[in-house]
């Protein structure tokens, strides 16, 4: 009837053999991969969103020493410009590094 699944015949180093030669093992590898290259690289735009939000609160907090408003909101719609821009610079970038890990 066979033998018991974990034996000592030379099965289970035929599966392992079959596993390397169809590819297998190196495409669950890559799947591995390019999910946590992908969290990483959605995680770093989050990151770089949030520094530019605390660096903008920053700013704003030191302005309240009394400064012009209407300076202050030239200042708040040039901030807020600059973090839209990086925030799609940073989105384009985790596009092209999606379609370059999904070219292989």
């Amino acid at each position: 009837a066979g033998s018991p699944p974990g034996s000592r015949d030379a099965g289970n180093l035929t599966a392992f053999r079959d596993a390397l030669s169809n590819g297998q093992v190196a495409a669950g590898m890559s799947a591995v991969i390019f999910a946590v290259s992908s969290k990483v690289s959605g995680l770093s735009t989050t990151r770089d969103a949030l520094d530019a939000i605390a660096a903008s609160a920053s700013i704003a907090l030191q302005s309240q020493a009394g400064v012009d408003l209407d300076h202050e909101a030239v200042n708040l719609i040039r901030f807020q410009q600059a973090f839209q821009a990086s925030g799609r610079v940073m989105q384009v970038s985790q596009d092209l590094f999606d379609t370059l890990l999904a070219i292989r």
